[in-house]
């Protein structure tokens, strides 16, 4: 039997299909699936057994494909920071400010997974959602976190994680973060989504795309973050909301919009236009940006279980000296790394950062990893899959 979801929190519907004979579900088990299934991004229902709970997953995934048509992924950067992290000595006099920034990183990335997952609950023959966009226009690049596009209206979504108490002062612009004591001030917001705007608008005319209403929306990430404003000027929370009440949000402007806009062919072809026309994600050259020279990266695979570098290849796998733990594919994480810090790996740099001699090793090491490649012969060099 298959388990088929279809419809949106809380009114949708549970299907049977009889593909497998072998499988047989309690009814009781229905009401608990239903009351469950869309709370959950994976169901484990142990009486239903693995095949059961593996398919729910299944039809998840296949539903957050069909509304995430350019899905969020770990940001570029945080990968690099992680990789130089690994890569330098532990007691490195850049370590604490490499950590302290790939935290802060690693917190507006989580900001933005916590709205990607209230936008789940909306129905989803209704809404494309387009993550991490990187456009160019008037020569110009510029950044969106999360672009919604419906038939009535487009809507830029800013994502913010801090922890505190933010003031969103009116009269000077700015977003006053409090914590532990401490004020500090960023930029703000609201007046970070009208430029977006401008700049979308822009793009749409360069591309001859008549495009719908467009709206501007900040998404606070943490629900304990308090949110305070000048007085009078509580309609700002309008335009900025915890990222739980943005879903409604959406519904509402769309409901003020009343008439449709944007057929379905218009939403496929400015999706599809968006997507052929995106830039690379980060360009960054982290080493530069630390002033960390390449001669200060270690040398040697890294043990996955206790960080310990160098261990050891005996007889096809990886010996750690420390923790005495063997991993078959401990290389990998380190060519990874490196490649995420110098972009290009020769088998000859390749045999030096893992300390092996054999030239077939190597090349079958690298070959295994599926890499995309460059060059042919001894100048042929491997690169991340793009």
């Amino acid at each position: 039997m298959q388990l088929k979801i279809e419809g949106s929190k809380p009114k949708f519907r549970l299907h049977l299909e009889k593909v497998d004979q072998d499988l047989s579900i309690p009814r009781k088990i229905f009401a608990r699936i239903r009351k469950i299934a869309l709370s959950a991004p994976k169901l484990h229902f142990p009486t239903l057994g693995r095949k059961v709970s593996l398919h729910l997953e299944q039809v998840s995934l296949e539903r957050r494909r069909k509304m995430f048509i350019k899905p969020r992924t770990t940001p570029e950067i945080i990968l690099k920071l992680q990789a130089l992290h690994r890569r330098l000595d532990p007691t490195h006099k850049k370590q604490p400010l490499i950590l302290q920034d790939l935290l802060k990183r690693k917190r507006g990335y989580k900001g933005e997974q916590n709205l990607d997952k209230y936008l789940e609950y909306l129905p989803q023959k209704d809404y494309l959602f387009l993550c991490d966009l990187n456009l160019i226009a008037d020569h110009r690049a510029f950044q969106i976190d999360t672009l919604v596009i419906s038939p009535y209206l487009i809507i830029i979504i800013e994502s913010k994680n801090f922890f505190g108490t933010l003031f969103f002062d009116q009269h000077t612009k700015q977003m006053l973060r409090t914590y532990k004591g401490e004020t500090e001030a960023f930029p703000d917001p609201i007046t970070q989504t009208h430029r977006q705007r401008i700049q979308l608008l822009h793009w749409f005319q360069e591309n001859k795309i008549r495009p719908a209403p467009i709206e501007t929306l900040v998404s606070i990430g943490d629900p304990s973050t308090i949110l305070q404003t000048n007085p009078g000027q509580h309609e700002i929370f309008k335009k900025i909301l915890q990222a739980e009440q943005i879903p409604e949000r959406i519904q509402q402007l769309e409901q003020e919009s009343k008439d449709k806009i944007l057929t379905p062919y218009m939403l496929q072809r400015i999706s599809e236009c968006i997507l052929a026309q995106l830039q690379p994600p980060d360009t960054t050259d982290i080493l530069e940006k630390y002033n960390i020279p390449s001669t200060e990266l270690l040398q040697g695979v890294r043990c996955p279980s206790c960080a310990h570098i160098p261990i050891h290849r005996t007889h096809g796998n990886w010996y750690c000296p420390r923790c005495h733990q063997q991993k078959q594919k401990a290389h990998q994480q380190t060519i990874r790394d490196h490649l995420h810090l110098t972009a290009s790996l020769s088998n000859k740099q390749c045999r030096k950062l893992l300390q092996i001699n054999s030239i077939n090793t190597t090349t079958r090491l690298l070959n295994a990893m599926e890499l995309s490649t460059k060059g042919i012969g001894k100048a042929k060099t491997y690169h991340l899959s793009t």
